[in-house]
């Protein structure tokens, strides 16, 4: 649900989250999904209409926040395992001052 809140299956959630999902598919929000990266998305959904998915969302990020982060910073870096194991302490700060 949270990495894709537009593929989920309606079997797959509860009927209350079912309903806000269906909701959130038929507003504007669909667009601002694909526009801004994962955790962003639901900074843009209103507390009072959508708090199960506001909740949920949450919950993963302090989950799987830090994966996450690091598997963006390794996309946008574009590195490749044999390369990530040349990786250097330094070179990855480097890396990291100019990515950030």
């Amino acid at each position: 649900v949270f990495l894709f809140p537009f593929s989920v299956q309606g079997e797959d959630v509860n009927p209350e989250l079912q309903v806000k999902l269906l909701e959130l598919a038929t507003t504007t929000l669909r667009q601002k999904f694909w526009d801004v990266e994962g955790p962003q998305f639901y900074k843009f959904l209103e507390e009072a209409c959508f708090p199960a998915l506001r909740q949920q969302a949450a919950r993963s990020v302090a989950i799987f926040g830090i994966t996450y982060l690091c598997e963006q910073l390794l996309f946008q870096l574009k590195v490749n395992t044999s390369t990530l194991s040349r990786i250097t302490d330094e070179h990855l700060r480097l890396t990291m001052r100019i990515v950030s």
